[in-house]
């Protein structure tokens, strides 16, 4: 005979999220709000445990399956990203601005070799975000397409 019990729906609070996503709790209401430009329509919603704060204040959490199906997404859209950089290294899907440790990556550069290149000239500047350098995403594939140029013509 079949369970005609469905699996139980396990809500997690805000600090099991945070623990299972890895996320601080300003950037999971981020996530959430409509307003925020880190808004992300996939992130799963919260649910409402109580109604009898007419003030929609009051206990909430999230479903546990909607938190891991997110994660799960997270991941393989991560890994068809590295897939497809590996695959065009030329056509980079990159928006705005690298980190300095996202450019080391790609670059292939110590820290040190990036800031003497970038004074004798053969490297674009950094543009420098509080304590961190970042460089311009188009810059960076520019410079590793002339790079790539170079060592085909020697």
């Amino acid at each position: 005979m079949q369970d005609s019990n469905p699996s139980p729906v396990k809500f997690l609070r805000l600090v099991r999220v945070q623990e299972a996503t890895g996320l601080g709790r300003s950037a999971i209401y981020d996530r959430l709000d409509r307003n925020s430009p880190r808004y992300d329509p996939t992130f799963p919603k919260q649910v409402r445990l109580s109604n009898s704060c007419p003030q929609r204040r009051g206990a909430v959490a999230f479903v546990e399956a909607e938190v891991q199906a997110w994660i799960l997404d997270r991941v393989h859209a991560s890994r068809e990203n590295a897939q497809n950089d590996v695959l065009n290294p030329g056509s980079s899907n990159r928006k705005g601005a690298l980190r300095e440790t996202t450019s080391k990556g790609s670059l292939g550069l110590s820290r040190s070799s990036k800031h003497s290149q970038m004074g004798e000239g053969l490297l674009p500047p950094d543009a420098k975000a509080g304590a961190s350098s970042r460089w311009s995403a188009s810059k960076i594939d520019a410079w590793l397409e002339q790079q790539h140029i170079e060592g085909e013509q020697a």
